[in-house]
């Protein structure tokens, strides 16, 4: 909750069963509300199920930027949402469960560092050069990091998880006849994006049309 969200908004999400999740965890923005980090998005994303990114300068209880978590969870027999703790620091509370955070500067902050997309199964869209060589040489993500220019974007005060939505389908009602013309899958797009080789520091390499092309349709859908 900050500059965009309120408490209203949660509670309503939690009164209609719209999370799909057993727990919810509101992220308290209640020190700064500064524009340059109004969205969750712009100081923190999750890259895998056991790592994460999250802005330096607001971790720790002593930063008088830090974030506090009030974590509300699902009765199994009554399908109500309870408070279950409040008031926890965000980092204590993301290694509580299980995270390893990668830190990120302020300076990397500011030019979208925190703001990546995850596409699911360890990769990971990023959008700054320097924050994606930072996260293939983490030993603690074992993923695979693609860095797309994006600065047409970025001009408009927005990144690549600012403009990606989440699309659910149904594979009963899936219609092959329905798919869009020119596949994904295939083409290379030159000059979209390349992948970052964990293995080799980071360091840039080419990569296939197939790896490239589910990029740009993740991020177009």
């Amino acid at each position: 909750m900050g500059l965009r969200s309120n408490f209203e908004a949660c509670q309503q999400l939690m009164d209609r069963d719209l999370l799909g999740s057993r727990a919810l965890a509101v992220v308290r923005d209640d020190f700064e509300q500064d524009q340059d980090r109004m969205h969750l998005d712009c100081v923190f994303s999750i890259l895998s199920d056991t790592c994460c990114l999250m802005l330096e300068d607001m971790m720790g209880p002593d930063s008088p930027t830090r974030r506090l978590v009030d974590e509300y969870v699902k009765d199994p027999l009554s399908g109500k949402y309870a408070l279950a703790r409040e008031g926890v620091e965000f980092s204590e509370y993301m290694r509580g469960k299980g995270y390893t955070i990668i830190p990120i500067s302020g300076e990397d902050q500011l030019k979208y560092g925190c703001n990546v997309l995850n596409l699911g199964q360890s990769t990971v869209v990023s959008v700054h050069e320097k924050t994606a060589r930072q996260i293939a040489r983490s030993p603690h993500f074992d993923g695979d990091v693609f860095f797309v220019e994006f600065d047409a974007i970025t001009s408009m005060y927005g990144a690549v998880h600012c403009s990606s939505q989440v699309v659910k389908r149904s594979a009963a009602r899936w219609d092959a006849r329905a798919t869009p013309a020119g596949p994904l899958r295939g083409k290379r797009r030159s000059g979209l994006g390349r992948t970052l080789d964990r293995r080799q520091g980071g360091g840039s390499g080419g990569s296939s049309g197939d790896e490239l092309d589910e990029a740009a349709g993740a991020m177009h859908l």
